[in-house]
């Protein structure tokens, strides 16, 4: 079972840990937090309001790895898209160490093992005045175990989980694992020579046929993935030729 104690004792550097039973969400509690002024994890065996990315919900049950960590980066809000990416793959790399799964990135935030997402990642930052970052939360949600009462029927076809027991403290290891390796990256000052080579070599979008839906009017369109640049962004080739580099969005592999 996920303890404050039991993560700490496997985590690399001192970080304050909470645990609770459960949250309206985590990324919620990690703003309650902030004015801490200090690196804080934030854990939750369930939440009954998650949020995913575009205001979507995000189905957290019991067996599930739900946890928050509130940060302090002395940057500006651009560093929000370098830490999602950053996470992705030291999730990516905790998963592979502590499951012995491979991993797939779905641009921008979604963790994927044989075609079933797993995990899905929210930042948020808060700016101050002077458009830097007050604090910016990293939340990450990971199918540890199928839900009891199975994924809902809108997700179904496209979820999936790491286990079908869980290992003894298994819970306890990824959530500091995922922490550590996430640490590394951020310690450096988000370095992307250390994980930008990586990230792109574990896209499940590449050279695939998408459909992008616009944030704004809802526009759906045709593309190709092409590639990932060096600001994160996944660039996209439309049925007239042109090219685009997204910053935002969704994208779907289109059914064939």
């Amino acid at each position: 079972m996920l303890t404050a104690e039991k993560i700490s004792k496997y985590l690399t550097e001192p970080i304050t840990v909470s645990v609770f039973e459960t949250l309206e969400s985590t990324n919620r509690t990690a703003r309650e937090f902030a004015a801490g002024k200090r690196e804080h994890l934030i854990i939750a065996r369930s939440q009954s309001g998650g949020r995913g990315r575009l205001g979507r919900s995000f189905f957290s049950p019991n067996g599930g790895l739900y946890m928050s960590l509130l940060l302090y980066p002395q940057s500006d809000i651009t560093d929000v898209s370098l830490i999602t990416s950053a996470a992705a793959v030291a999730v990516s790399r905790a998963i592979e160490c502590v499951a012995d799964v491979k991993c797939e990135i779905k641009w921008v935030n979604d963790i994927y093992i044989e075609g079933k997402k797993v995990c899905g990642i929210l930042t948020e930052g808060q700016m101050r005045s002077d458009g830097m970052l007050d604090y910016a939360i990293l939340g990450i949600g990971v199918n540890l175990l199928p839900p009891t009462c199975g994924f809902p029927e809108d997700i179904a076809s496209r979820a999936g989980s790491l286990f079908d027991e869980l290992p003894t403290d298994t819970d306890n290891i990824l959530a500091a694992t995922i922490v550590n390796e996430f640490m590394l990256l951020y310690r450096s000052g988000l370095d992307k020579e250390l994980f930008l080579d990586e990230y792109r070599s574990r896209s499940c979008l590449i050279g695939r046929e998408i459909d992008v839906m616009r944030i704004v009017g809802g526009e759906m369109k045709s593309a190709v993935a092409v590639g990932i640049d060096d600001n994160c962004r996944l660039v996209v080739r439309y049925d007239d030729g042109t090219t685009e580099a997204l910053e935002s969005g969704d994208v779907t592999i289109r059914a064939t």
